[in-house]
């Protein structure tokens, strides 16, 4: 019974880490990285939503823009970086998204599920850091 209850607490300790990442994050300007695997045959469609989601979004309340890589030599692999005013705008625009079928659509045309990332910005190490040697 002990060993339940350590498990529960230590359960509920790392998810309210999670949470707190999140909460920590929610009002700082975010850019967030996604990464699609798109089907052959719905490519044309896929880009094509690609190709207007700058106009498309500049709606949304808290988008400020995004940017579109392909990868050199396969066309299915497709980078999606947006960068958003803050984390809980974006979040909000998502739930939103899932709700009203667009994300279904979009996940329609993937071979799988997107991997996504919220990233911070980071510009301190100097320029003539050497990061590879």
């Amino acid at each position: 019974m002990s060993k339940y209850v350590i498990v529960i607490i230590f359960a509920t300790f790392l998810s309210s880490c999670f949470s707190l990442d999140a909460k920590a994050y929610s009002n700082e300007e975010v850019y967030l990285k996604i990464e699609f695997s798109v089907k052959e045959s719905r490519n044309a469609d896929f880009m094509n939503i690609m190709k207007t989601l700058n106009r498309d979004m500049k709606s949304e309340t808290g988008f400020v823009w995004a940017r579109v890589f392909v990868r050199q030599g396969d066309r299915s692999k497709v980078t999606l970086i947006e960068k958003w005013d803050t984390r809980a705008l974006h979040e909000k625009h998502y739930a939103e998204i899932v709700e009203n079928g667009s994300w279904a659509s979009i996940l329609g045309m993937l071979t799988e599920t997107p991997n996504m990332a919220y990233l911070t910005y980071y510009n301190s190490i100097p320029v003539d850091t050497v990061l590879i040697d």
